[in-house]
């Protein structure tokens, strides 16, 4: 008997163990071949399965269910208007494979304007948003732009252990240095720590030629002393790989709940209204999934998610924000 194992780690969302069991027995001219195959897809620290409480749709089933575009809509009251002048806030995120973006689209309407989707989205213009530049699944870089102050984060990729991040400021920022982060994972892709280091004067993103994790950490601790420290955050996860709060020790609904979800989400007496491509977010999930989950994750990359919640007064999804681990 010859006995092989072959492990092939494929970038992206999913790990394939390809265990080979050879086994050869030969009588006379008969010869008898064994193969066993198995697959193990990388989870989401964000997959708390498929449930009435917290629904995770990861990329692959939100691509299934052709989400291509979710639209986020908000009346501003008419005596508090935005910064821009707007009193109609809306928010538009777009799907690829190559990348995902999330744009902000402010809005100025007569006191009169009678709320209809085509009137409000007809001439919209851009002001400034973010955006995740992904890679087989894997986020490359992401951060803000437009008009504004915004950071942009550059990821470099040490195999599976290690991600470093130059964070720089883009658009009015001035003069400011990069500031860069170490994120380090163990063997399951589980993000367990991150570290933000002093900045240091003249500091400058990634070099085209990439260096060695040897050369980079000695950038990072250019401005650590003993005045400046590195701050470090650590993430906390159950059994399952499934990120917690750092006091809990497994699931609570409604703890995790609480990492995406505030009252004050639900008390905004203004309109609001999501949708997917033009229909009601509500009306979409519920034809897909059959239910209307309370909190519906929609997966970015495997280190972050968009949050949508059901209210329970009107049965609507209200946007509630966008957590990604990896810094």
């Amino acid at each position: 008997m010859n006995l092989h194992y072959m492990r092939l780690l494929i970038l992206g969302n999913c790990k394939i163990n390809i265990e080979i069991k050879h086994v050869m027995k030969t009588t006379g001219l008969f010869v008898s071949l064994f193969f066993y195959v198995t697959i193990i897809f990388a989870q989401s620290p964000f997959d708390y399965g498929r449930s009435k409480q917290i629904y995770f749709l990861s990329g692959e089933v939100r691509d299934s269910l052709e989400i291509e575009e979710i639209t986020y809509v908000v009346q501003l009251p008419e005596n508090d208007r935005g910064g821009m002048g707007e009193n109609w806030d809306v928010t538009v995120i777009q799907f690829s494979p190559e990348s995902i973006t999330d744009d902000w689209y402010p809005i100025s309407m007569p006191a009169t304007f009678k709320y209809n989707f085509d009137s409000l989205t007809s001439d919209m213009k851009f002001l400034n948003g973010s955006r995740y530049e992904l890679s087989e699944g894997i986020a490359g870089s992401y951060g803000g732009g437009g008009y504004g102050s915004f950071d942009w984060k550059d990821i470099e990729r040490y195999g599976d252990s290690i991600s470093i991040i130059a964070t720089s400021c883009v658009g009015h920022c001035g003069d400011q240095p990069v500031r860069f982060s170490k994120n380090v994972f163990n063997d399951a892709g589980m993000l367990l720590y991150s570290v933000n280091y002093p900045t240091t004067e003249g500091s400058d993103m990634f070099p085209e030629e990439k260096l060695s994790l040897s050369a980079i950490n000695e950038i990072l601790m250019e401005g650590v002393n003993e005045e400046n420290h590195p701050d470090t955050i650590f993430y906390n996860y159950n059994k399952s790989g499934l990120f917690i709060k750092p006091e809990e020790k497994d699931i609570q609904y409604e703890s995790i709940k609480s990492i995406f979800v505030s009252e004050s989400h639900f008390n905004y007496k203004e309109f609001q209204q999501c949708y997917i491509g033009k229909i009601e977010m509500e009306k979409f999930i519920s034809k897909k999934l059959r239910i209307l989950p309370d909190l519906l994750l929609i997966e970015i990359y495997r280190y972050g998610v968009f949050s949508f919640a059901l209210n329970p007064a009107n049965k609507k999804y209200y946007r509630t924000g966008t957590l990604v681990l990896e810094q």
